[in-house]
This record gives structure tokens, C-alpha cells and sequence, in this order.
């Protein structure tokens, strides 16, 4: 049986007990997570625990994939993604309510339809398009989701108020949200204008696409959240989306050729300043593919406890916010600060120890630290967004954070996206073929026409090679994922080269395909010295799909439950 349909098995097994679950319960974790994808196959079981470890996740999704994140996350909030105006791929059933661009009239002066049509389910006779806009949103309880996700909930910035006003504009959407609740009590919606809006307040929040840098304006810029927390629907979700635009490379990034670290903890550490805000970090520069991603952060699991108090300033214009466990920093001035011990009032922190930046996160007592500020980062050409500040989270008594490593193929496939921010894959003499995906499923891929790299069988000539990059050495338990086919390899050659040597695993790729296979525990240096091979020295095709890295300590004492052999595995050692 599939992941996913375990994951739905497991969720009817529970649905008892959620009368224990407030229906919205408040999301107590921080930083508050975001994630959107648009488009995902009903097949793609593969994302289902990544979409889990999120608060608020916008995705088309089916029934079961819904039920099945619930399973793992039964206080996600799921919504999906939806759009106000056509662009040529979306509805428009009544040609009189767009202009020439594809935009909706939302004003008091809209024409009614009168006919037999109906769209998404909903008859239009007598309907305007704000009233079947409503109407239409209200099909997505059915399918399980907990609300809509509307994107273009702009203000006429097109400048077409030819049929209404501005404030009519604005007093039509308002309208719009205002009757999508009475027809839906409970619902969660999310309008995306791009920025910060104050209006249309039935909504319980809003999208910042691509939140802007700052010149020392930051609390001004950031003010629309004490707004909304006056005047907006609970649960109040703000948005702060923010892209790695083309700093993101292969192999993985460095902090100060690409800037792709810091920006993840602005992001992050701008979010920790207020309550209500949800961070939201993809790759892209603009327009689309630029949501989704498989990423995890370290400072997205550390332990920080609930906010004690607002944000405030230090004296050199630093943000700071405290924490139960720890405290934020957050320089969005013009200029690099310096801040230390002493600022903060002589208080004992540490930086938290992280694998994947560890000589920023060191895990050593702090003493200072220097934060960039925004004017200083503009190394990239051809940036179409201004630099960025920085921020740093610190912690009151020491922790230690190994985010699992995920390296999949799909980093090299000819696209603007990239997966693997803390490895690489490398392949050579084998086939990549997109269309493959209709043929093998249960390949792990974030897009919906991934696949993966596959070879005739050989002598060994062609390979895929996954190479992580090491900050915390230790013993890390090795997965693999492979589509499954019966002309493929009944011995797939796995060779693990690690500190102590090299060892071989003889996979059947022929079975346990769509899921995480153990190849063992084993101890692995810093650096880069480490990888896992396949190779096309097999009895069939073999396929190089994803390898995962999952950290189990300094010692092998510390793993007191020893993982299940592999199945259907051979072991060898070579020298």
C-alpha cells in the first residue's frame, strides 16, 4: 500500500478524536510556515511529508492527499490555489464581466447574466460576477479543503475604472470575502494583492508576494500587522513571501557568493518579529515556476518557546524580539551593525549549533555578532529586487539542529529551479526524459512532470552520484527512493563511500519503489567527502532518483533503536 493511502487509512482511524482539535487551533510553533505549489499529481505520494511539516499549505490537492497530511499535521490549514481574474486558463463564463485584460468587474455596476450556463457547478442566471465568484468558492469545502487561497485580490492598479471607482473596487472585493464567509462559516481566506492591503477585512489575511527590502523603514513597512490584529478574521495568516531569486546554484550555495543563506534568515528572522506573519521562502525570480520546494531550514526547528512581548530596538537600530528559549535580531537598516553581549543587556545566549551553516551557527556562547545590512549585498548582477539585511536567532541554553539532507536529480535537469541546497548530484552517460514520469510514478519529484535519470544495464560506465555537504559529523542513516519496474535492475550497485571505507548495497529497484529505503548507519566527516554511487553495472535499467541523509547522532549510543535491515538488499565490502 502507498505512503499517501496509509497516511488516509490512518486519518479515518483518527477522525474520531478530532472533537479534541479546535477546528482552527492557534499555531503555537515559530516561526509560522508557509508553502505553496500549484500544481500537483494525484500521484505524487512523494510530498506528502513535506507539505505535513508546514502550518498553512496552498496546493491543488486531492481528497486523500489532504486527508493524508492531516494524518501526520492534523493542524494544517489546507488550502487551495484559486484566482479572481481569467487569464486565459480560467474561468470566464460571461464575456461582459472582464475587460480586455482578463480582469473581473467586481463593482456595483456589473452586469447580470441571464441564460442557462453555469460554471464550477453554479448556475449564473441572475448572478454578477462577485456573486459567482462567491458561489464558486464555496465548492472547494467539498473537496476537503479548509478554505481558498485567491490570488490577484489586487487593487485596480491596472487603472481600468471605467466602470467604478477605486473605492468601489475595493467595497466589491470587501463584498466578495464578506459573502463567501456567510456562505461558508468557518472558512479561511487568503487574497494575494502582492502587498499589504487595508481593506476587505472578512478575509483573514492576505499574501505579500515577493516582501520588499528596506531602507530603515521596517517597522512602518511592518505596520499592516498591528492593523490587521485590530481589524482582521481569527485566525489572521500575513504572508511574507520571499524568493531565492537566482542565487540558488549548484553545488550549494555559498553565503558570500549568493547571498541565498542570509536572505532565508531575513526572511525568517523579519517573521519572528510579529505573530501573524507566515514565511514563505521558494526558489525563482519572478513569474512561475517559484513556489515549492522541499527545503528545510535550521532555524526553523529551533526551539525558541512563545514570544515574550513585541519587537523593540536596540540602540543601534536592531531589531530584537525575546523569546522563552532565546531571542531574534534582525538588521533591515542601510547599514552593517555590530551587536554583542553587552546589548542585550549582558544576557547569556548561545548561538545554536546547526549542520547546515555551522560557522555562522556555531553553537559557541555569544559574544557578538555582525549583521550586513542591505546596501552592503548587492553582489549578484542583474538583481531585479534590492539587497538584504540579516538576522540571527539565538538561543538561552545550547542546542544542536541536523536538518535531514535531501538530494534528489532533478537539481540538473535544464530548468530554472534548483532542489539541493546542501549537495549535489552529478551524473554521467544517463538518460533524463521528462515524459518518463507517466511511466514511473512513483519517482520522488517537487514538480509534477519530474522524473529521474535512468541507464541500460552495463559494465559500470554510467552512474548518478549524490555528494552532500557535511556541517555536523556523525553517523546519518543513508536512504534511497526509486521508481520500481520490472525491467529494471534486480542489483542495483549503492556504493557508500564514508569515513571508515566504502560499502556495497545491492538494491532490487524492481520492488519497494515510491518510498524511503534504509541503506544503513553510517559515520560521515564534514565536508564533502562523503557521496553514494549507482551504477549500470546490474542485470537492467537502473534508475538514479533521490538519496536522504538523516543525522543519528555523534554516536552510535545515541541511536537506541536500531533501524530494520534492508530489504531486498545486498551488502559488499571493497577496499
Amino acid at each position: 500500500m502507498k505512503f499517501g493511502r496509509i497516511l488516509a487509512v490512518l486519518f479515518m482511524i483518527f477522525a474520531g478524536f478530532q472533537g479534541l482539535w479546535a477546528q482552527y487551533p492557534s499555531h503555537t510553533r515559530y516561526p509560522h510556515l508557509a508553502i505553496q505549489q500549484s500544481w500537483v499529481d494525484p500521484d505524487q505520494e512523494c510530498l506528502i511529508p513535506i507539505f505535513a511539516r508546514y502550518d498553512l499549505i496552498v496546493a491543488d490537492l486531492t481528497r486523500e492527499q489532504i486527508q493524508a497530511i492531516k494524518a501526520i499535521n492534523p493542524n494544517a490549514i489546507i488550502l487551495p490555489f484559486d484566482s479572481i481574474i481569467w487569464d486565459g486558463h480560467r474561468e470566464a463564463p460571461v464575456p461582459d464581466w472582464y475587460d480586455d485584460q482578463g480582469r473581473p468587474d467586481v463593482g456595483p455596476n456589473c452586469p447580470v447574466y441571464h441564460g442557462t450556463e453555469e460554471a464550477s457547478g453554479v448556475a449564473l442566471d441572475g448572478l454578477t460576477f462577485r456573486e459567482w465568484k462567491a458561489r464558486a468558492s464555496v465548492r472547494w469545502k467539498d473537496k476537503g479543503y479548509d478554505g481558498v487561497y485567491l490570488d490577484h485580490w489586487d487593487e485596480p492598479w491596472w487603472g481600468n475604472t471605467s466602470r467604478y471607482t477605486v473605492q468601489e473596487y475595493k467595497d466589491g472585493m470587501s463584498y466578495m470575502a464578506k459573502r463567501i464567509r456567510e456562505l461558508w462559516p468557518g472558512v479561511v481566506i487568503i487574497g494575494n494583492p502582492g502587498q499589504s492591503i487595508d481593506f476587505s477585512f472578512d478575509l483573514n489575511g492576505f499574501m505579500w508576494e515577493d516582501y520588499p527590502e528596506f531602507s530603515g523603514s521596517v517597522e512602518r513597512e511592518l505596520s499592516f500587522e498591528e492593523l490587521w490584529k485590530s481589524k482582521g478574521t481569527i485566525p489572521r495568516m500575513l504572508i511574507m513571501n520571499q524568493r531565492a531569486l537566482q542565487y540558488v546554484e549548484n553545488p550549494a550555495p555559498t553565503e558570500k557568493k549568493s547571498g541565498f543563506w542570509q536572505r532565508m534568515r531575513y526572511t525568517t528572522g523579519i517573521g519572528l518579529l510579529k505573530d501573524d506573519i507566515y514565511v514563505m521562502y521558494n526558489y525563482g525570480k519572478g513569474g512561475s515556476p517559484h513556489w515549492a520546494v522541499p527545503w528545510w531550514f535550521d532555524e526553523w526547528s529551533v526551539n525558541l518557546g512563545q514570544p515574550v512581548g513585541e519587537m523593540y530596538h536596540l540602540s543601534d537600530g536592531v531589531l530584537a524580539r525575546k523569546y522563552e528559549n532565546g531571542i531574534v535580531l534582525v538588521n533591515a537598516t542601510a547599514h552593517t551593525k555590530t551587536v554583542s553581549k553587552q546589548d542585550l543587556g549582558g544576557e547569556t545566549y548561545y548561538r545554536f549549533f546547526g549542520g547546515q551553516q555551522p560557522d555562522f551557527n556555531t553553537g559557541k556562547p555569544f559574544d557578538q555578532v555582525t549583521l550586513v545590512g542591505w546596501s552592503n549585498n548587492n553582489n549578484v548582477e542583474g538583481d531585479w529586487m534590492k539587497p538584504i539585511g540579516d538576522a540571527i536567532i539565538l538561543v538561552k541554553s545550547p542546542q544542536k539542529i541536523v536538518s535531514d539532507i535531501l538530494l534528489d536529480d532533478e537539481g540538473n535537469v535544464q530548468n530554472p529551479i534548483l532542489i539541493n541546497i546542501q549537495g549535489k548530484f552529478e551524473q554521467q552517460g544517463m538518460t533524463f526524459n521528462p515524459d518518463k514520469y507517466q511511466y514511473w510514478p512513483d519517482s520522488w519529484r517537487v514538480h509534477g512532470h519530474g522524473s529521474c535519470y535512468y541507464a541500460d544495464a552495463g559494465n559500470g560506465e554510467a552512474f548518478g552520484k549524490w555528494t552532500p555537504r557535511i556541517g555536523a559529523p556523525g553517523f546519518y542513516e543513508i536512504y534511497e527512493w526509486h521508481p520500481a519496474a520490472n525491467n529494471f535492475a534486480s542489483n542495483a550497485p549503492y556504493k557508500i563511500h564514508f569515513a571508515q571505507g566504502d560499502t556495497l548495497i545491492l538494491v532490487n529497484q524492481r520492488k519497494n519503489g515510491g518510498q524511503w529505503n534504509s541503506l544503513g548507519i553510517y559515520f560521515l566527516g564534514v565536508g564533502t567527502s562523503n557521496y553514494v554511487q549507482v551504477s549500470n553495472q546490474a542485470n537492467g535499467m537502473i534508475v538514479a532518483d533521490a538519496v536522504k541523509f538523516v543525522y543519528r547522532g555523534s554516536s552510535k549510543k545515541t541511536d537506541s533503536t536500531p533501524p530494520s535491515p534492508p530489504k531486498n538488499v545486498r551488502v559488499g565490502q571493497t577496499n
